[in-house]
């Protein structure tokens, strides 16, 4: 991987790493996908990890907005065009 794609990849990381830590959040599935993201779509990592950012904004403020589902979890379909992703996720009330 060249010198500029680590250092885009590592900038993208550490948004999402901060972004998640400041939420409160568990960023083991969001670092997953980061690190998909950059290997099969490199441009699209930065873009899709701020929409994703503003995404777990949102449930932070407002957990009950996603519907829920087995073993106490809720779900969010986070929409991107026509594709999208779908973020499971529980929360202290």
């Amino acid at each position: 991987m060249p010198t500029v794609s680590i250092k885009l990849a590592d900038e993208t990381k550490r948004r999402l790493d901060t972004a998640v830590a400041a939420q409160g959040l568990k960023p083991h599935a969001c670092a997953r996908l980061v690190e998909f993201l950059l290997i099969e779509w490199p441009l699209a990592a930065a873009p899709t990890v701020d929409m994703l950012v503003d995404a777990l904004g949102i449930l932070a403020q407002h957990p009950k907005i996603g519907r829920p589902v087995a073993q106490g979890l809720r779900e969010q379909v986070i929409s991107r065009g026509k594709l999208g992703y779908l973020a499971l996720y529980d929360y202290d009330q």
